[in-house]
């Protein structure tokens, strides 16, 4: 754990999946390597997600197929509200170099957004 003053650590961030090993494949998909990052917690089932402070950055990959089992059903709706009630938000590009084990190149590809794209992309027509 770092040596950082509390205020200074980033938000615990939470990497849901239904499995141990889908967590694992979302954090390398972020370009998250796991093993090495602070502040987190894998979330597996609905009720790890108890006492979350409201913000808590996530991430996740393949929400939709987690209906596949109950208990992933039951994990989807959970986040879902917790989404909706702003209880926790997705992950920003931005943020993941604050996660120690990043290591700067995402597999999943990046969008631009307005606040991160170039302006000419944005006036190119």
């Amino acid at each position: 754990m770092s040596m950082l003053p509390r205020k200074h650590l980033p938000k615990t961030l939470l990497i849901i999946a239904p499995s141990l090993y889908q967590c694992s494949l979302t954090a390398r998909e972020w370009g998250l390597v796991p093993g090495e990052i602070e502040n987190f917690r894998n979330v597996t089932r609905a009720i790890q997600l108890r006492s979350i402070t409201p913000g808590t950055p996530y991430i996740g990959m393949d929400m939709g197929q987690w209906s596949a089992t109950p208990e992933g059903r039951d994990l989807y709706d959970v986040v879902d509200l917790m989404i909706r009630t702003c209880r926790i938000r997705p992950l920003r590009d931005d943020e993941l170099a604050n996660y120690r084990a990043y290591d700067g190149v995402p597999m999943r590809p990046i969008a631009p957004s307005p606040a991160t794209a170039p302006r000419a992309a944005f006036h190119a027509r």
